[in-house]
């Protein structure tokens, strides 16, 4: 059966204008709507594996040990390697240093080498560094190796060129927008890469691009804001690029919403939705990915944390859950007009 895609209209425009509060659902982009970390390491292996012969589990560590949060090439004045898109990372890190100066390189290499966090968070780091200044060093001496290195970032970008969704993802969407339910992705992260995942993943076919919102960090006040807007009909990007006060914005309607919010970080997807309202938003934890064994049911018990409403393995789990009437008759409406963050 083909699969009916987003009509471009405005989504104002489609909003049920009876009297029942608004229907409306957050959800994450990253690791909930498809997982890109497979491609991802996948691809830069492909890129180690034209500049070195180590074997996998070598390499593995040594692709891990680049994207470690320990690793900082920022404070050394490198670009954040883990924000760019289109480009391995090992591809990118290799172009910045090679057009860096010998005596900034020299200063990154004694930093590794003598890096205390590196070293008491990632017992393999010593080893990758080693490997990674071995690489560097064959790289520099090898103009033929950056020709070998775009054509593998040439492989990464057909890789990459058309990511999957996870299965049921366009039957959750599409069977939400058949219900009037409507849809906003909330995702973290630099805008660009995250809107580049959007377009690579064909989601402008069945969600509207105006609700398909980047932020830079995930917590209360920005969800918050998010809301207002959504029940002031207000384009939420432009409110929070523009930081528009909508107390002063001419609302025809502001009516009350419903509202569920999934996600598979507890910290990022759920807690700050309980931070606005812990008795009415519906929060709802995708367990997958690495971080479902993070914020643990005993760990959330163990420290007086609220549990989300609902935890499921599976987007169609999900869909069954809130295509479910009841579901909804359940959910108390909220006035985000007149809500503040609580503590």
């Amino acid at each position: 059966m083909k699969q009916q895609k987003f009509v471009d209209t405005n989504v104002y425009d489609l909003i049920d204008k009876s009297d029942r509060p608004r229907r409306i659902v957050l959800i994450d982009l990253d690791r909930t709507l498809y997982d890109y970390s497979k491609i991802r390491k996948r691809s830069v292996l492909k890129v180690l594996s034209r500049l070195t012969k180590l074997g996998h589990v070598k390499k593995s560590r040594l692709y891990d040990w680049i994207l470690s949060h320990y690793t900082d090439f920022q404070s050394l004045g490198f670009s954040n390697f883990r924000l760019l898109w289109n480009s391995p990372e090992f591809y990118i890190v290799f172009k910045v240093l090679s057009e860096t100066s010998q005596q900034t390189f020299d200063a990154f290499s004694n930093e590794l080498e003598n890096n205390d966090i590196n070293k008491k968070h990632n017992r393999t780091a010593m080893s990758a560094i080693n490997q990674f200044l071995i690489m560097y060093d064959r790289f520099k001496a090898n103009k033929n190796l950056k020709v070998q290195i775009n054509v593998a970032v040439e492989e990464f970008n057909c890789l990459t060129a058309k990511m999957p969704l996870f299965k049921n993802a366009v039957n959750l969407i599409q069977r939400l927008s058949a219900l009037n339910i409507e849809i906003f992705i909330v995702t973290e992260g630099q805008e660009n890469v995250q809107t580049e995942k959007f377009k690579k993943l064909e989601l402008e076919h069945y969600v509207d691009p105006c609700n398909f919102i980047v932020v830079h960090q995930k917590n209360s006040e920005t969800y918050l804001n998010i809301l207002r807007a959504i029940q002031a009909s207000y384009d939420p990007k432009r409110f929070l690029k523009e930081q528009i006060n909508l107390n002063s914005y001419q609302v025809t309607e502001r009516k009350l919403l419903k509202v569920v919010s999934i996600g598979d970080r507890y910290d990022k997807d759920i807690a700050p939705l309980i931070h606005i309202d812990e008795n009415n938003i519906i929060t709802v934890r995708f367990l997958f990915g690495t971080h479902k064994n993070q914020f643990t049911t005993e760990y959330l018990r163990h420290n007086n944390l609220k549990l989300p409403n609902k935890t499921a393995r599976s987007l169609q789990e999900i869909e069954h859950y809130l295509v479910n009437e009841s579901t909804w008759e359940k959910i108390q409406a909220i006035d985000p007009a007149s809500l503040e963050v609580q503590n």
